[in-house]
This record gives structure tokens, C-alpha cells and sequence, in this order.
């Protein structure tokens, strides 16, 4: 896997001798993890090769977010550490420790996949949905309640999972 990349990286501004320079928090919001299915969406619709290579740095990214937590399960923000190659480069705040169960990961990684026809995507798909299979309660109703999830995982869930059929299983 290459480095993080964050998509405050990518803001440019014109210089302004009345302000000062702009200064992004080195931040990711889950919600930006719809942009590399966007931009493979556009390369497959004629725009340049750069799309595809962003888009494919982008999901980097995005499911990273989900394998540096203990449990498998991203949070809504993760911070990142300003000098690169810092120890523990990305870092969760108590406030954003929650996953609301947002699709776009999982849709970027379906769009990627049927772009590319690369099949790593559809293993990271595999282990994402894994570990919400692990971690978030399923009912044949819905109730309102609190997760309880082991000690270990600092995310927790906000939603729960309505299933009215058996667990999907992989085919080979």
C-alpha cells in the first residue's frame, strides 16, 4: 500500500497578499469516500488516466481507514499526524468514533472494481462487509438500542443492519 492521501491535499488557492495562506486541517470525512468511485466513473467516460490513478490513491485511503481500527470498522473522521511518516499517522478523536453504516466505501470499491476488473477490490468489499457481520447486531425488526462492541474497537455503531435473508457467503 502507497502513503495516505488526503483530498485537502488536492485544494489549491491563488496567493492573496490580504490573507494569509490557507491552512487545511489534515482531516477525512467518511463521506469523502465516494470521490474514487466518481473519478473512475469519469475515467471510464473518456476523462484522462489521472482520474483512474487519484481514484485508486483515494480507496487507498478510504480503506485504510477501516483496517487501522481494531475492529475492522472505519469512523466518520480520522485525523491525520502533519509530518509524514509519523508513527500512527492517522488517529481517531473520541467525538468521531462512531460509524453510521455509510455505503460510499463500498460503492467506490464496486465502481473501481467493475472499471479496473482489478480483484482486490471486491477482497477489501469481502473484509469491510466481514466486519460488519462481526461487529453490528443483526435484527429481523428494528428497535432502537446501544451497540455494545468489545472494548477493543474505539468505533461504534449508530444504526443496525435489518437482515430478512441468511448471510451472504463468498463464491469462488
Amino acid at each position: 500500500m502507497g502513503p495516505l492521501l488526503l483530498t485537502s491535499d488536492y485544494v489549491h488557492t491563488s496567493p492573496c497578499p490580504l490573507r494569509p495562506p490557507l491552512v487545511l486541517p489534515r482531516v477525512q470525512d467518511h463521506l469523502v469516500c465516494f470521490m474514487p468511485g466518481t473519478l473512475a466513473l469519469g475515467y471510464a467516460h473518456g476523462l484522462d488516466h489521472s482520474h483512474l490513478v487519484l481514484a485508486k490513491e483515494l480507496m487507498n485511503t478510504c480503506v485504510e481507514m477501516y483496517r487501522r481500527m481494531p475492529c475492522g470498522l472505519a469512523p466518520e473522521i480520522a485525523h491525520f499526524h502533519p509530518e509524514e511518516g509519523t508513527p500512527g499517522d492517522m488517529f481517531v478523536k473520541d467525538a468521531d468514533a462512531h460509524n453510521l453504516l455509510r455505503p460510499e466505501t463500498v460503492e467506490s470499491l464496486f465502481i473501481l472494481y467493475r472499471v479496473t476488473k482489478d480483484p482486490i477490490y471486491q477482497e477489501w468489499g469481502y473484509e469491510i462487509y466481514r466486519n460488519f457481520e462481526a461487529y453490528v447486531p443483526v435484527f429481523p425488526t428494528a428497535y432502537p438500542f446501544r451497540l455494545r462492541t468489545p472494548s477493543t474497537c474505539p468505533v461504534k455503531c449508530a444504526s443496525v443492519i435489518l437482515r430478512t435473508s441468511p448471510p451472504v457467503t463468498p463464491t469462488s
